[in-house]
């Protein structure tokens, strides 16, 4: 099953960020509500959930800058299409597929598997 510390895993891996990993601009998960922050309110929610010390990193700076670099904020603007494109190539689904499911409210069942 997705987890969405796999699916922020693999965003985040995007910019050249690890979750938990050695580089100083990696993220460090403090609390695992970081991750139902972040979906729920997308780049608001990382500053947010930084704040609320959710997370941590040692050159933050360079952290956003790999974010905005690899466009991840603008990725997390739609969360539903963001949760659903890993979930349908982890399924082997194809792309109209992937459409009819969004049309058929699949939608509601990912959320609940995902206890979001």
């Amino acid at each position: 099953m997705l987890e969405p510390k796999d699916i922020f895993g693999t965003m985040f891996s995007r910019a050249g960020i690890a979750i938990n990993g050695p580089n100083p601009w990696d993220i460090h998960i403090n609390d695992e509500q970081f991750y139902t922050r972040l979906l729920r309110d997308n780049s608001l929610g990382l500053d947010e959930a930084y704040m609320d010390g959710l997370w941590r990193c040692r050159q933050i700076g360079e952290s956003i800058y790999r974010i905005l670099k690899a466009k991840l904020d603008k990725e997390t603007k739609n969360s539903i299409k963001f949760l659903l494109n890993p979930l349908a190539q982890e399924l082997g689904l194809e792309e109209d597929t992937l459409t009819d499911l969004k049309r058929k409210s699949i939608i509601c069942s990912v959320l609940e598997i995902l206890n979001i």
